[in-house]
């Protein structure tokens, strides 16, 4: 419990952020079925396979007015961290990139980032770093087999208004924690990788990760991933995702995907859940399920309660 806990943790996220609102995307290159039987083994090996994880990152801004980018060499977001805790939960030995001895693969994270400013009225004009993308690539290498790579991106974009001025006029203070965790960015492209690559196991264990972004987004990559083992967690989450609104939804969603129909009854009950996303996305995963209409499903129980 301690270790799935600990997922994630370093990744400082704002209050309320959408990170799994957007459109479903699956991993850009298809795994090779080698590769993946390969991947399978190295986290069933005793003693534990040892993966090897390096991070290449480098941010700059770019001041109004200004068509030269400065530097912003002190910043570092927690790509090892993250990777790494994902890799030991999959069953994995990791090292770091300078460490030395001889690893059965590596997993190579590249990223670019770049943080942008807006003036607001508001705010008395200042040069405020409101903006930041992120992009770059993760790569899995394995001897005997080709690079499999996949990319990531995330941008967040100056809001339109700002009336309070929380430390932006400095650039490494700009939105990249959000750009981080955005869903084609790293965060949910790592999930995908490493679930993709190492089956459930490490997803199921981010699912009680201490930030909301991890356990949205895990939840939703189960249920792309389509293993039977995520089941019974998702049930969990359903029926006990506190006030977590998102998270009930994304696992009703996950489970909708899943189709097994031990998640019935479960997605039953959610259709009286304080929600009205969540309750809808039971209905959707119902008729995923059992083949039962939407409409009719939501029209059945607003006749038995008040909605």
């Amino acid at each position: 419990m301690a270790r799935s806990r600990a997922i994630v943790a370093a990744v400082v996220l704002v209050v309320g952020m959408l990170a799994t609102g957007g459109v479903a995307t699956s991993i850009a290159a298809p795994l090779d079925e080698g590769l993946r039987a390969r991947l399978a083994r190295l986290s069933r090996a005793e003693p534990r396979a040892r993966v090897r994880v390096t991070v290449d990152q480098a941010y700059d801004y770019a001041p109004l007015g200004s068509r030269e980018t400065r530097s912003l060499a002190g910043l570092r977001l927690p790509f090892a961290r993250v990777a790494g805790d994902l890799l030991r939960a999959a069953g994995l030995a990791v090292v770091a990139g300078e460490e030395g001895g001889e690893t059965a693969a590596t997993l190579e994270i590249h990223a670019r980032g770049r943080a942008f400013a807006r003036r607001y009225a508001a705010t008395k004009g200042a040069e405020l770093y409101v903006g930041a993308t992120l992009a770059g690539e993760i790569v899995y290498r394995v001897p005997g087999f080709a690079p499999w790579r996949t990319p990531f991106a995330g941008r967040v974009s100056p809001p339109l208004e700002l009336a309070v001025n929380l430390g932006y006029e400095r650039p490494e203070n700009a939105p990249f924690a959000r750009a981080f965790a955005l869903y084609a960015s790293f965060l949910p492209r790592i999930l995908q990788v490493v679930g993709a690559a190492h089956g459930p196991r490490a997803l199921i264990a981010a699912l009680d990760a201490d930030d909301a972004a991890t356990r949205r987004t895990a939840a939703r990559v189960l249920g792309e991933l389509g293993d039977a083992a995520a089941v019974g967690p998702l049930i969990a989450l359903l029926d006990g995702g506190g006030d977590d609104d998102e998270l009930r939804r994304q696992a009703a969603w996950a489970l909708g995907r899943l189709g097994d129909a031990a998640a019935v009854e479960p997605l039953r009950r959610a259709l009286d859940d304080r929600s009205r996303d969540v309750r809808w996305f039971a209905a959707w995963a119902l008729a995923q399920i059992t083949g039962a209409p939407i409409d009719e499903t939501l029209a059945t129980r607003r006749s038995r309660r008040r909605w």
